[in-house]
């Protein structure tokens, strides 16, 4: 029998430390990829590549249930989604622990060994992450805490990805919320009033909230003619009466000029207005037009 010799004894160590050191720096590269993302299916290939240095594979899968928790569906895959998980014949179905799988109707894209693990928040199965190879017996027991390690990573990543739409929808509501304080508030300003010029400052006030402005008119068409009747402000108090160019500015509901340095107003009279607003200050110009009856009026921002 051979004597065994220091480097029969040593060798192994090291190709165990450099794995080690390997798993580290892709486990680093991998969190790296997660935290620039509020969407894992934005980075999911990002995130293949980086796990393919922990546990090699051809393809990744990550299945997640339904909000109903009846069924699967395949958030993000680097393959043919369809093939491995269609509603509730998912084949990534067990979420009781990591286990080795057969793959099954991916052997008709040569795939024929899988890994996969439960992805879990705050103890609760959610979904499975799943890497399938296209060799034979590609996966050991050996492999199963390293994949239930990155189905960890990916769950902390979608958790962060609920956080961050929770707090778009709540973001959502308040705007919602404060668009509705905003129509009642304005509501109670020109109920009591039978003309609207009189309160027309604090009309723009309200407005301001849900549609932010430096100036706000009201005016009304003649043909081609614009009467301005109230305006939020004393800049041009000469300004009654504009020439429209173009008769496809009155068939406009809505006209915005995102840079009037760049744009040109669709008026002809006052023909030095458009100078005199950038003088003022002003670089944009929203238009809103609708009937009243058969006369035609707008507000313009």
């Amino acid at each position: 029998m051979p004597k065994s010799t220091m480097l029969d004894v040593v060798s192994p160590s090291k190709k165990d430390c450099a794995d080690t050191t390997e798993h580290l720096e892709a486990f680093h590269d991998l969190l790296s990829t997660l935290a620039r993302a509020l969407d894992v299916r934005d980075v999911f290939d990002h995130l293949s590549v980086a796990a393919d240095r922990i546990v090699p594979h051809d393809e990744a899968n990550l299945a997640l249930l339904t909000d109903d928790g009846s069924r699967f569906q395949m958030f993000a895959s680097t393959g043919p989604p369809e093939l491995l998980c269609r509603e509730d014949r998912c084949i990534l179905r067990d979420m009781s622990r990591a286990r080795l799988f057969d793959p099954g109707s991916g052997y008709a894209r040569g795939l024929r060994s899988g890994v996969s693990a439960p992805v879990r928040i705050e103890d609760q199965p959610i979904g499975v992450l799943a890497l399938l190879s296209r060799r034979p017996a590609a996966y050991s027991t050996g492999d199963l805490t390293l994949v239930q390690r990155l189905a960890d990573y990916v769950a902390v990543a979608l958790s962060h990805q609920r956080l961050a739409e929770a707090a778009r929808l709540a973001a959502v509501e308040r705007e919602r919320a404060a668009n509705l304080e905003a129509s009642v508030e304005l509501l109670r300003a020109i109920a009591g009033v039978l003309d609207i010029r009189t309160v027309f400052p604090q009309v723009s006030e309200i407005t301001n909230k849900v549609l932010p402005h430096d100036r706000m008119t009201m005016a009304f068409y003649d043909r081609d003619d614009v009467i301005v009747e109230a305006a939020s402000n004393d800049e041009f108090p000469e300004l009654k009466r504009v020439k429209l160019g173009g008769s496809d500015t009155l068939d406009a509901e809505f006209r915005v000029i995102d840079d009037l340095t760049q744009e040109t107003l669709p008026i002809l009279e006052p023909a030095d207005l458009q100078a005199r607003l950038v003088a003022a200050g002003y670089r944009s110009w929203l238009s809103v037009q609708t009937s009243v009856r058969d006369q035609r009026m707008g507000l313009s921002f």
